[in-house]
């Protein structure tokens, strides 16, 4: 076993057989009672199967005739297995399984319950999932039922998965663990992309104790998110086909495959005293004021009349980027409670604040808002008598604000919670401003150039209404040919007037007409970034779309439906 990971053994979570005509008797081994495992294995075939004198071939024993496939409970836990002499501490990440019974009987009767198999997408009819399942995954690996279909609970193979972060490589390793020759013809990851990816295609003649190691290149592994593993087998001398399903966890994030980008620490950029006290005086003007203050009162008063100038462009948007952040700090100040009550829930580090003991509505917390808790140990003022905790606003709704803390709060102690101020947008911006008083970018922020002609008149839209509104058709060909580069344009109007609409088809006539053209289509939220996606996706192929998502979208990766 190589260094640099963490082999953990990765029970069945289902298996199915398919079994037609007579076979021989070497199948008894795949019908036994594993008393071991407290889980109960049927094999079931024909009923000139079960007449014939069988025994298990490791124990000897003669299990009963299966008249009837019966609906089987799978009872462990996920083994971990360490090789002599191997060490944990380089290992990057940890793989367990998530048990879940999926229900297949003889009657054929899918339990839609539980939904799709490989994806897991929820469905309220039987027929809803058939259909899903034949469209879906029909195409990539049979997974429909047929009638000759039985349920072999005992495992005849054993997986144990292994990622190694620095490669962004998993490595696979299937063991035959059954008694009798397998024939390995297919082993298949659902990931992220949600589709069957093959990771071995090809035949492997397997004997007893025989394993097998597979790689596979793995871009990104997102923790908490079940991967789904797919075998495909077939016995030996036989025309049984086995098929065994697996789930697999990662417990740790792994970094993304290929060369990482460095992020620096951003600066902390003050806020002078002057501009403080103009804010606090609504920016009228007072006698009291010092020289400073005296001076960017009559600069904002001057940068009011004429606008912005290539001489004055970073120094007005730096001011005005400062009064907005200030402004913000102090809001998000009166969402301070001084003697907040917590409650504790279910999930370790997470409690929940009321709504009623704010003074100000948190109109502007939203999720994954910085949080801090202030813990005082003593009642007297002693050193280290305060205990300061950080985290993160996790949900927000009607009930209150959902924190995770760091660490466990003693919350039967005096808690203070402040919600500071993410300032990253604004240090970025600071930041950005800086960079362009080095740069000569007059040209780009203030071009002098004519409007070019229009070069593209007629087009095939895409999206018929298009044509009926000119305003959207000189909007989009004039995006289309560039008319104003390098200026942009700036698509305004009430709502419901197509300004959406108008987007998805200036791209689209980009994506059609400027087959090397890269489009970066950026939304304030992750909702209008999936509704622009949707629409583009109506029209453009997948594999041409890549969608990005935020941090916070990992927590409920399960649930994007891009």
């Amino acid at each position: 076993m190589a260094d640099g990971g963490e082999f953990i053994t990765v029970r069945r979570r289902k298996s199915r057989g398919k079994l037609q005509g007579r076979h021989n008797a070497s199948l008894a081994c795949l019908a036994d009672v594993n008393n071991n495992n407290n889980s109960t294995s049927i094999c079931k075939t024909s009923d000139s199967f079960y007449d014939k004198p069988w025994k298990d071939q490791r124990r000897n024993s003669h299990p009963a005739k299966a008249k009837s496939c019966t609906e089987l409970r799978i009872v462990g836990k996920a083994e971990r297995r360490h090789a002599a002499g191997f060490h944990t501490r380089r290992c990057i990440c940890r793989w367990v399984m998530s048990y879940g019974r999926l229900l297949w009987t003889d009657q054929l009767k899918l339990d839609f319950s539980q939904g799709c198999p490989v994806c897991r997408v929820s469905f309220s009819t039987e027929e809803a999932l058939r259909n899903h399942m034949q469209k879906q995954h029909g195409r990539d690996f049979d997974l429909m039922l047929d009638v000759t279909d039985r349920r072999i609970v005992r495992n005849t193979m054993r997986l144990t998965v292994k990622y190694l972060a620095r490669a962004s490589r998993m490595i696979i390793r299937v063991e035959n663990y059954s008694e009798v020759v397998l024939i390995l013809r297919a082993v298949y990851l659902f990931g992220l992309d949600q589709r069957l990816e093959p990771t071995f295609d090809g035949v492997l003649r397997m004997v007893p104790g025989y394993s097998y190691e597979i790689e596979h290149t793995v871009k990104q592994c997102i923790p908490n998110y079940q991967y789904t593993m797919i075998l495909s087998a077939t016995v030996a001398g036989s025309q049984v086909e086995l098929i065994e399903q697996y789930y697999v966890q990662m417990l740790k994030s792994t970094p993304m495959m290929g060369n990482q980008l460095k992020m620096g620490i951003l600066p902390y950029h003050h806020i002078p005293q002057y501009l403080i006290d103009l804010y606090l005086k609504e920016f009228e003007h007072d006698n009291h004021y010092d020289r400073l203050a005296m001076l960017c009162l009559e600069n904002l008063r001057k940068f009011n009349k004429a606008g912005l100038t290539p001489t004055s462009y970073v120094e007005h948007l730096r001011l005005l980027n400062m009064i907005e952040d200030y402004d913000l700090q102090t809001t998000f100040a009166t969402y301070t409670i001084p003697k907040v009550t917590l409650k504790p829930m279910e999930q370790a580090r997470r409690y929940l604040i009321t709504l009623d003991q704010f003074d100000v509505p948190p109109n502007l917390l939203e999720e994954d808002g910085y949080a801090r808790i202030t813990v005082t140990k003593h009642n007297r003022n002693v050193d280290n008598n305060l205990e300061f905790i950080n985290g993160y606003i996790d949900a927000v709704n009607e009930t209150g604000i959902v924190v995770t803390m760091q660490a466990p709060v003693r919350f039967t102690l005096p808690c203070r919670v402040e919600f500071p101020l993410n300032r990253t947008q604004y240090k970025l911006e600071y930041e950005a401003l800086a960079h362009i008083s080095k740069i000569d970018l007059d040209q780009l922020l203030f071009p002098k150039v004519l409007a070019k002609k229009v070069r593209q008149v007629k087009f095939d839209w895409f999206q018929p209404t298009i044509a009926a509104n000119a305003e959207q058709v000189t909007a989009i060909r004039n995006i289309v040919n560039m008319t104003s580069y390098p200026a942009p344009y700036i698509i305004f109007g009430p709502p419901g007037t197509g300004k959406t609409s108008t987007i998805v088809e200036a791209v689209l006539q980009i994506w059609r007409q400027q087959p090397r053209a890269h489009v970066l289509v950026a939304a304030s939220s992750n909702f209008a970034c999936n509704e622009l996606t949707q629409r583009l996706m109506r029209f453009v192929p997948e594999a041409d779309i890549f969608r990005f998502f935020s941090r916070s979208c990992e927590r409920n990766i399960e649930t994007i439906d891009m």
